[in-house]
């Protein structure tokens, strides 16, 4: 909101009858007036060519700073508000290209912008020639600032993130969406999370987009592998004679990747993938030395 003001003091001159004179002060108060103030969340970038030479001519070593005055007149230097930006270099090359963002800008507003240069002498140059452009609306800045899965290790995975969203132009709503499909709304101002987020088999790529209340938006993401746990359906053989030479077993069941590991009681053997429903493996002998059970599992990055 914007504050305006009461009206200035008035001075008032009246006469004695005397003749002579006496100042008297009036205070005219008005009523206080709150107005709505416009979102300033525009951004616009200026560029020009680095000057190469001084004002009178000589290579230019010393150049300090640029000075991008801006404003909505038609001429805003060299009385506007300007934008001091460093130099990359004191002495800049023929055909240096110089760029600056102003920030805080009324979005959607026509700005006249024009740089000069400054020397580390403090002498600054001529104003440039003005050059207009539409102060368009500025990109949030979103972050993720934590990941956490949900650590049941059967059925649906989910996920949920937390962030932050800086911003100077009201508050933001959160939304979030899943390359794998789904998605959700989180309504926040600097801290969000967004959760419930269900993970797909393959690759996941959640984007996070926050929006204000002037329709700036900015965007981020994560990319989440998720390998859902391998299941066994059946083995072959399923029995063979104690004491006996190693052989292939043969695995079936789902969602076996390449890098599933058969594990004969904990251990493992030496696997090779097939199919995503279908591995084999080297039994040993030492595996069936005895009589007994023999247990059969089969892992997938860690998971089993």
């Amino acid at each position: 909101m914007c504050y305006q003001s009461p009206r200035p003091l008035m001075m008032a001159m009246a006469r004695l009858a005397a003749g002579q004179l006496f100042r008297i002060s009036i205070v005219a108060i008005g009523a206080v007036l709150l107005v709505a103030c416009p979102v300033r969340a525009g951004v616009l970038d200026a560029t020009w060519n680095a000057p190469t030479n001084s004002q009178v001519g000589d290579p230019l070593t010393d150049l300090a700073y640029y000075r991008v005055y801006y404003g909505t007149s038609a001429s805003p230097c060299p009385t506007s508000s300007f934008l001091a930006v460093p130099p990359i270099t004191s002495a800049p090359a023929l055909g240096t290209i110089v760029t600056a963002t102003l920030t805080d800008l009324i979005t959607g507003t026509v700005y006249v912008v024009q740089v000069t240069a400054v020397d580390a002498s403090g002498n600054e140059s001529e104003c440039s020639s003005p050059a207009s452009g539409v102060a368009r609306p500025a990109p949030l800045a979103v972050t993720i600032t934590s990941a956490a899965v949900n650590p049941n290790r059967t059925g649906v995975k989910t996920l949920t993130l937390g962030g932050t969203v800086y911003d100077n132009a009201g508050e933001t709503q959160v939304s979030w969406t899943n390359s794998q499909g789904g998605g959700g709304t989180q309504t926040g101002t600097t801290d969000w999370t967004a959760s419930g987020i269900v993970l797909q088999p393959g690759t996941n790529v959640v984007t996070i987009t926050a929006t204000d209340a002037a329709g700036n938006a900015g965007t981020a993401t994560l990319t989440v592998d998720h390998v859902p746990a391998p299941t066994i359906t059946s083995i072959s053989p399923t029995s063979v004679t104690a004491m006996g030479s190693a052989f292939t077993l043969v695995v079936a069941g789902t969602d076996f990747v390449d890098g599933s590991q058969v594990q004969v009681n904990g251990a493992p053997r030496t696997t090779s993938y097939v199919s995503p429903t279908q591995l084999t493996a080297t039994v040993l002998a030492n595996d069936i030395a005895e009589p007994g059970t023999a247990q059969v599992t089969v892992v997938t990055n860690g998971e089993t």
